[in-house]
Formats: structure tokens, sequence, C-alpha cells
């Protein structure tokens, strides 16, 4: 199965990002953290692998466990800490509010507890650019598509969370194929 697994680069105060770092060690391909140019990156690498599913990983920052998103929000939020600007916005004006994943949710829940993963369902992907590539993803691909936050290495071994990753990935059909990996 050729499973398409992106991440993001380090951003903010966060000098490592375990979602990158996960991708790359696992074969896949490390998005930046802007907006429109992490769109970009995906379609292409959605072109170039054809993937059979899509599975994208991101930070959060505060958390403890690996998250399951259910739902990607029609919805971006952006403030930077000290200044003014701050922003809300669709990210597709006629777009639905709300587009869920397309993956199978219980059964990957179901094999990370069976492997003694801390994890959880998280009802939607925030409303940062995890969310906004998320929604992106869900519209720009039709076939198997999710999101997994994961949490910093203080929180939770970067040996644990590759584990957990390759858990979801065999629990899609199997880990990377060569094919998403060029």
């Amino acid at each position: 199965m050729n499973i398409l697994l992106t991440g993001f680069e380090p951003w903010g105060t966060n000098r490592v990002n375990p979602s990158g770092e996960i991708a790359t060690e696992l074969g896949g391909h490390v998005l930046p953290v802007d907006y429109e140019r992490a769109v970009r990156e995906l379609r292409r690498l959605i072109r170039k692998t054809r993937p059979d599913a899509l599975l994208m990983l991101g930070l959060a920052s505060s958390r403890t466990r690996i998250s399951l998103e259910a739902v990607a929000l029609n919805r971006d939020h952006h403030e930077e800490e000290g200044k003014q600007r701050r922003w809300r916005r669709p990210i597709r004006r006629r777009g639905p509010i709300a587009l869920e994943a397309r993956l199978p949710l219980d059964r990957i829940f179901g094999r990370l507890k069976a492997a003694r993963v801390p994890v959880a369902v998280s009802h939607h992907a925030g409303t940062f650019v995890c969310n906004h590539v998320f929604y992106e993803g869900l519209t720009a691909y039709s076939g198997p598509c999710g999101f997994v936050h994961v949490p910093p290495f203080k929180a939770m071994s970067r040996p644990r969370q590759i584990r957990a990753i390759r858990t979801i990935l065999d629990a899609l059909g199997g880990p990377l194929s060569r094919a998403a990996t060029r």
C-alpha cells in the first residue's frame, strides 16, 4: 500500500517538531509551517506519489497522548503573541463548515490501546496550520485521509511515538511503500 506520510518542520519556540522527525524517519515528507506553502507542497506530493492513503502528522505541544483528529474545521485563526495581528477566516468560502476524517479511527484507537500507547480521539484539529492542511488534504484527496497530533518528545518518547505511527500505518494496510518515499 502506498501511504503518503507528512509532518511539519520546527516552528515558534519548538526547536524540534516530532511530527517532522517521525515522518522523516519513516520515509515521509516534511511540510513548512506556512498555510499556503504547506498546502502547495501537500498537493504536489499527492500528485507525485498518487497515494492509496494520506496520513498527516502535526505537533500539539501541550498534549501527552497521540491524538487522532476526527474533524477538520473550515476555519483559520491566528494570533501573533505580543502583536496586534489577529485574524479569523474560512479556509474555503463556500466549503462545508467541517469535514470528517476518512480513516478507521475506532480500529486505529483499538490497535494503539492494545500496543499500550496513550491515545485519544480529538474532536477537531484546532484552527492553526495543522487544521488548514488537514482540511485542504481532505478536499484535495478523495481516499483514506486523516490527521494525527503527536506530543513533544519530552511528554512521550521518540521510540514510543514511532511505534505508534507504525501501528497506525499497519492499521491502514501496511508501511510506507517505496513509491511514497521517492
